[in-house]
């Protein structure tokens, strides 16, 4: 028997479909739509762009990249097959190619350099110093690197001097091949072995004493020119204590005593109270130590005869 109630003829009814709650459904879908579109790869590249654009500003607003420390250069620098310094560095060699009497760019140039190359900084600095000659940033710059370089090659010639030293006092009693004689045959004087080998000794100092002098040499003229740059300063800015500093130190360094003491006293004159002052009047003190006064007891007792004399008379 069929279950259907429509009768012969008539038309079966159509089954409405069942109704979805508006509210519910509207409610359940948004966060799948969202989603489903934020996983479309148009979404995904501009969100990881905006993400860039977001921390690279974070590094410059937070002054990581404009100082000391961490850049955004520094992080892909290893990736990129090149140097950052080294394209600033073309930027500035390119900058005075095309204006080649821009003392501010030859100046810029010689910062760059100073630490891999010394020597075209103090030619660059020098280039800039004589286009500007009242640049003092630019003297000043040039006057510290040489006096830098300076003091190094002066201590690079006493060290290779205390090796010449050491290696001379050593001798070949160091050798296990030395022999002291005793008995009938002291004093018959060293074997062969140990003549040539102090003959080696005697030629590997002299080879080092004679590369000392060369390195000492450079040093002399390198340790001149900052003093007469330190020269030219302190005329050109005569109340600036810490230039007569400079001055003094530059021109004790290359032996200078006159100049020395003369820089270091203007120093303190300009700056009595300056925390190094105590250090630079004790050595003051020390360069200039006053006269002995070991003879003034006996010449005392000399004067106390003679006055006594004088009195008596």
């Amino acid at each position: 028997m069929s279950r259907n109630p429509t009768k012969p003829g008539q038309t079966p009814p159509k089954k409405r479909p069942p109704q979805k709650s508006g509210s519910h459904h509207r409610h359940h879908d948004e966060p799948q739509m969202f989603f489903e579109r934020l996983r479309s790869k148009g979404i995904q590249r501009t969100i990881y762009i905006v993400l860039i654009v977001v921390f690279a500003g974070g590094f410059v607003v937070g002054g990581v990249g404009s100082g000391g420390g961490l850049s955004l250069g520094d992080l892909f620098s290893n990736n990129s097959g090149g140097s950052t310094t080294d394209s600033s560095l073309k930027a500035l060699q390119d900058k005075v190619k095309l204006h080649p009497k821009n003392a501010a760019a030859w100046e810029q140039l010689g910062l760059a350099e100073q630490s891999d190359d010394p020597k075209g900084a103090i030619r660059d600095l020098a280039k800039a110093v004589a286009l500007a000659p009242k640049r003092l940033s630019a003297r000043q710059s040039l006057a510290t690197l040489y006096q830098t370089q300076g003091t190094s090659l002066q201590g690079q010639a006493q060290n290779l001097q205390s090796e010449a030293f050491q290696l001379l006092q050593a001798g070949p009693q160091s050798s296990p091949f030395s022999r002291t004689f005793t008995g009938p045959l002291t004093g018959v004087g060293s074997l062969p072995i140990d003549q040539a080998e102090q003959a080696q000794l005697s030629d590997a100092a002299q080879k080092l004493q004679t590369q000392s002098s060369k390195l000492q040499s450079q040093a002399t003229g390198y340790l001149g020119n900052a003093i007469t740059q330190w020269k030219v300063l302190t005329q050109q800015r005569p109340n600036d204590a810490g230039i007569w500093l400079q001055y003094g130190t530059a021109a004790n360094a290359a032996s200078d005593k006159e100049t020395t003491t003369k820089a270091l006293k203007q120093f303190l004159k300009l700056a009595p109270d300056d925390p190094q002052a105590p250090q630079v009047r004790a050595f003051l003190k020390q360069l200039n130590p006053p006269p002995t006064t070991s003879g003034s007891t006996g010449t005392g007792s000399t004067g106390t005869g003679s006055t006594g004399t004088g009195t008596g008379g």
